[in-house]
């Protein structure tokens, strides 16, 4: 059922590995279901340990959706759905059994989580960044429902010129989120560029979207760099250099229905 990853030559383009359209520096995928949709490991600093376990349809929208913070609790709860499953099923039981293997509070933990977010961000999963007292993070100066508006304008638009035009507010927003950075709060500039990263067009072609990529690569970088994520920031500017609807594969990987 389980086989190990063949890597590539090159260990830097890993990070890109099934990098999905939408998919933030935070979540790096383990499993992989049909059109697209899979299921990750999200972590709010590059150094620690996964916190979530989310799921993504990036066919469908730029949303993240939290299944847990166990891979074994998520994977249990998928077999159970499934009247094959009786027999790992209960292998699993007896594992958790004689291991003594203790499942996280998930719901406690997803409730810490909720409560250190400074905001939701497009994607829904909510931001966390380090704070010092009031210091790392302002709210946007635009609400999201306006923010889709716009982008939906920009995406719609008939030609370059135009476009440009269109995105006159977004490049307002990044301007105030410079000097948000200059006074400690890059938390602003990680929340646009993840924002702008989440956003899906309706009507069109996802990679429409891709005329965004500059601005994102921008963001984040520097609100990563100043957060203290340089292995974020190494991620987002090579996304965002070949930011692809059918990402790279490895030869080999776990599956899901």
């Amino acid at each position: 059922m389980f086989q190990s990853p063949t890597l590539p030559e090159d260990l830097e383009t890993i990070p890109m590995c099934y990098r999905y359209f939408h998919d933030p520096p935070e979540l790096v995928t383990i499993m992989l279901g049909s059109n697209g949709r899979h299921i990750g490991y999200f972590r709010d600093r590059p150094n620690e340990e996964p916190i979530l376990v989310v799921e993504s349809n990036p066919n469908e929208s730029g949303a993240l959706r939290v299944l847990g913070t166990s891979i074994f609790a998520v994977t249990k709860s998928f077999l159970s759905a499934l009247a094959s499953s009786e027999k790992i099923l209960s292998s699993m039981d007896q594992f958790i059994e004689e291991s003594k293997f203790i499942l996280p509070q998930s719901d406690e933990i997803i409730k810490q989580r909720k409560k250190r977010c400074v905001c939701s961000t497009l994607s829904e999963i909510g931001l966390v960044v380090p704070l010092k007292g009031d210091i790392g993070y302002r709210p946007l100066t635009m609400t999201y429902a306006k923010l889709i508006k716009v982008l939906q304008s920009a995406i719609n638009a008939p030609n370059e010129d135009k476009q440009l035009s269109c995105l006159e507010p977004i490049d307002e927003l990044i301007t105030h989120s410079q000097f948000a950075c200059d006074e400690g709060d890059f938390g602003q500039a990680i929340e646009l560029g993840l924002s702008l990263l989440a956003f899906h067009p309706k009507g069109l072609p996802v990679d429409r979207a891709n005329c965004l990529n500059s601005r994102i690569k921008h963001l984040l970088s520097v609100g990563y760099e100043l957060a203290g994520y340089p292995e974020f920031v190494s991620v987002i500017v090579q996304h965002m250099r070949d930011r692809r609807i059918d990402p790279p594969t490895l030869k080999h990987i776990i599956s899901f229905s």
